[in-house]
């Protein structure tokens, strides 16, 4: 929420907490004190560039909207032969988790965790054997030409997952008001249409970020308060370390104000003529990739040298005061992907090498920065041969996405692989084997969430 838990003259103290009170104590001053009675070193943590709870719609974010990051937002809909429209999401687009779901060709096909979600029956409420309840869900099936071959109840698939027809389509309505539109709009052998919309939306308007309203790191006012609250802790407090979380924007999508396109702009020495469309634009044909424009890669590392030019800068802000305090951060473990955040978090000597690199983007990488990075290696296999043995990829477990994380790193600052206790919750021997194959990668562990 961009509130604190200490007295400050920066940044708002936290009062209270959805209705209940929050002693008028000084917490960050209470953990250092029995922290260090304990001989432990304590870290400082801060959600640096989220600055509001979008459960709540509270923060700092909500009361300076003008700090907000924009959000290149989508808007597809389903139009009915008489003209009336439904709008609905695909996976893996920025979009309103609550709409109609559409999943494409015969390869996507519905599960038991997507059909039941938001499907909480009531005590004695009949269900069909997959234990959908009936008339709660809908699925409808469209084929290549746009026309509708069938509506079903979900309650009447089965235990067999129903898939899309071959180069067709499958929505799954599970609302109350879509499933009323798909009854008095369409029929078997009737043909719909599609359209996209698009619009930009400040962040905190945009329901594809569920939890965090981040804010726009160019905008220096913003920057300029996540400066200040370091420099007030780092003075006022004996604290070991200071924690970087959220320390990159809120996905691909962002961030797309004025004041990015006009940085950009500058950035490359020359006006975005097209915006956004010379960096992407969402294909018109639901579920394919986004369509890349000339200056995609370019605008990924210029995201990327943003987070890094505000790294540098919260560096040279901590070490400037007290320069034997240690400064971490903590990121997802996927680093092939993880441009998507606009961070850069490996090191520039680093020999990896992607497809969506420029020549340039491993000058971004922000690891020389950092005396540790904490790693969220988060995945229920623990190693390598593990995976293997299932027949999948030695990525997918938690020494091989940390030992990505090592070779991006290069020896620029310790790793800790992060473990997501829940995904061994029922099985104590694998999460050990987790810790055991997260430290031969690294100098430790994070283990998240153990509260």
């Amino acid at each position: 929420v961009g509130h604190v838990v200490f007295p400050s003259k920066v940044a708002p103290r936290l009062t209270s907490w959805q209705g209940r009170p929050i002693p008028d104590i000084d917490i960050l001053q209470g953990f250092i004190d029995e922290g260090h009675k304990a001989g432990l070193r304590v870290h400082a943590s801060l959600n640096i560039l989220a600055e509001g709870h979008k459960y709540y719609n509270v923060g700092l974010a909500y009361e300076k909207p003008e700090w907000q990051s924009i959000v290149y937002a989508i808007n597809r809909g389903m139009i009915a032969s008489n003209g009336n429209r439904l709008t609905f999401r695909v996976l893996k687009e920025p979009d309103n988790p609550d709409k109609p779901l559409m999943l494409i060709d015969n390869g996507a096909k519905t599960d038991a965790g997507i059909e039941r979600i938001g499907l909480d029956r009531p005590e004695g409420e009949e269900t069909g054997s997959n234990g959908i309840p009936f008339g709660k869900q809908l699925h409808v099936t469209i084929d290549a030409a746009n026309r509708v071959e069938g509506i079903v109840d979900g309650s009447l698939i089965g235990e067999e997952p129903l898939t899309a027809p071959e180069d067709g389509r499958l929505v799954i309505a599970k609302m109350d008001s879509d499933r009323d539109w798909i009854t008095n709009n369409i029929a078997p052998g009737s043909f719909v249409a599609f359209d996209l919309k698009t619009e930009f939306l400040p962040i905190a308007e945009a329901k594809s970020e569920k939890v965090a309203c981040f804010i726009n790191p160019l905008h220096p006012e913003a920057r300029k308060h996540q400066l200040d609250l370091i420099r007030e802790i780092v003075t006022n407090y004996e604290v070991d370390g200071i924690v970087l979380d959220r320390c990159r924007y809120s996905n691909l999508y962002n961030d797309f104000s004025d004041l990015s396109r006009q940085a950009f702009s500058r950035w490359l020495g020359k006006p975005v003529n097209r915006w956004p469309q010379d960096i992407f634009a969402y294909s018109p044909q639901p579920g394919k990739k986004i369509i890349e424009g000339g200056l995609f890669k370019l605008w990924l590392e210029f995201r990327a040298q943003v987070i890094r030019d505000f790294v540098s800068e919260v560096a040279r802000t901590v070490r400037g005061l007290k320069p034997n305090i240690t400064l971490g951060t903590y990121v997802g473990a996927w680093y092939p992907s993880y441009y998507t955040v606009g961070v850069n978090w490996g090191s520039d000597k680093t020999h990896l090498r992607y497809n969506w690199f420029t020549e340039e983007y491993p000058r971004t990488g922000y690891a020389e920065f950092f005396d540790w990075i904490a790693l969220g290696s988060y995945h229920p296999i623990p190693r390598k041969e593990d995976a293997r043995r299932l027949g999948k990829s030695a990525n997918g477990s938690v020494e091989g996405l940390t030992e990505i994380g090592n070779t991006a790193i290069a020896n620029a600052a310790f790793t800790y692989g992060g473990i997501f206790v829940p995904d061994y919750r029922y099985n104590p021997e694998a999460l050990v084997n987790a810790l055991e194959a997260a430290s031969r990668q690294g100098q430790g562990w994070m283990i998240f969430d153990l509260s």
